[in-house]
């Protein structure tokens, strides 16, 4: 004889029994039931995440065609607009590179940059572009980030948490510190980078000045926006506009980084971290063109500079460049982003024009606190009015239309 439990309600009038175990086919119609409801709910949240997705897409994808117009229509203040305010350097390393970004996008009227994918995450979100030229599809891809402000998405830099600390790579004579994809093409450009600062050190300073040299140059990818001219620091390649190919944002960091070190060598040789403002127009000549930062683009410049006689300004490099932005943007280093096409030509008529050994002594006398045009008088034997009737000489055989 089976054993009956009874179970109570707590109320002693009611007496309840349990019901007999539903049959199978019951069991598997509710479980099949269940999971059709739990399936429709989990669809609407789907395709409400799919159409938010889609949405940010678009709304991204009109943002990127909204800046690739005004920089293919060289309006700047166009693009200023679309960016994210917020950011001080940010702003600053895009006017000073409007003018490179605009002309890669002239050159390309049949471009569009197309949107593939999005990620969101709160009032942030990053987009995975890829170029496309004349309907052709193309290996170019970037990653531009977005931040929503007053509901509009603005392009902005990355955050520390997407592109992670900064580590440094050490060799015999520098530390460079990078982050993110940026660490990956200073890891492949590092030992040609150690090779041209002992190099430049050995011309300018002999054996002792690179065996001499009591630290490392540090210098820092910054991925957050930079000026393109802050000394120790390099924007890294990934903030630019332009949809680079991977092997030409290493040379354009190649190049951006040797121009650094050269810049910090012939401080180092002038006795300061920074190069006097009275002594920029040498430092920068210099570095320049023993960083071979030459881009074709400059043969125009100066052709203009010629024609208009601006040239001569060079030679009194001070000047900080014009900016119409918040008042933290005036503490940052000058803009000498104009002026790196009359800088090279420069730093190419002293080392063809000059012996080694006379530039060395013109170092040393700057070093030793002479002003540089005193310098250049009494170590060159040529006075500045002649000086610069020289250099206009080497710009029209050699840049001269």
């Amino acid at each position: 004889m089976g054993v009956r439990f009874r179970w109570y309600s707590g109320d002693p009038s009611e007496i309840a029994s349990p019901q007999p175990a539903p049959p199978p086919g019951r069991r598997l119609r509710t479980l099949a039931a269940f999971l059709v409801v739990l399936g429709t709910v989990g669809g609407g949240f789907y395709c409400q995440a799919r159409q938010g997705l889609s949405a940010a897409r678009a709304a991204l994808q009109a943002q990127v065609d909204s800046e690739v117009l005004a920089l293919q229509a060289g309006q700047p203040q166009a693009l200023y607009d679309l960016l994210d305010s917020r950011y001080a350097p940010w702003l600053r390393y895009h006017q000073q590179c409007f003018a490179r970004e605009a002309a890669w996008y002239a050159a390309r009227p049949g471009a569009r940059v197309i949107v593939e994918a999005v990620q969101l995450a709160s009032d942030r979100a990053v987009a995975r572009l890829r170029l496309w030229e004349d309907g052709e599809r193309t290996d170019c891809v970037a990653y531009w980030h977005f931040r929503r402000v007053d509901r509009q998405w603005r392009h902005t830099p990355p955050t520390l948490e997407a592109w992670g600390a900064p580590v440094a790579l050490d060799t015999a004579h520098l530390s460079l510190l990078a982050q993110g994809p940026d660490r990956s093409l200073v890891a492949e450009v590092a030992p040609d980078l150690e090779a041209f600062c002992a190099r430049l050190l050995r011309f300018y300073g002999g054996d002792q000045e690179v065996a001499g040299l009591e630290e490392r140059i540090a210098i820092r990818v910054l991925p957050y926006g930079a000026s393109a001219d802050g000394g120790s620091i390099v924007p890294s390649p990934h903030l630019a506009l332009e949809l680079w190919s991977a092997s030409e944002r290493r040379a354009i960091l190649s190049r951006d980084l040797r121009l650094a070190i050269a810049r910090a060598v012939f401080s180092s040789l002038l006795g300061s971290s920074r190069p006097l403002v009275r002594d920029r127009w040498l430092v920068e000549g210099l570095a320049t063109f023993h960083a071979e930062a030459w881009v074709p683009e400059w043969y125009g410049a100066l052709r203009r500079s010629l024609a208009d006689g601006s040239y001569r300004q060079y030679l009194s490099l001070e000047a900080s460049g014009t900016i119409s932005r918040p008042r933290e943007l005036r503490s940052l280093p000058p803009d000498t982003q104009s002026t790196r096409p009359l800088a090279y030509a420069l730093g190419e008529f002293l080392t063809t024009r000059y012996p080694r050994e006379q530039l060395r002594a013109l170092l040393r006398a700057i070093a030793s606190g002479t002003p540089g045009w005193t310098a250049v008088e009494s170590v060159l034997g040529i006075t500045r009015r002649d000086f610069e009737a020289a250099w206009r000489l080497h710009l029209e055989e050699r840049y001269g239309s």
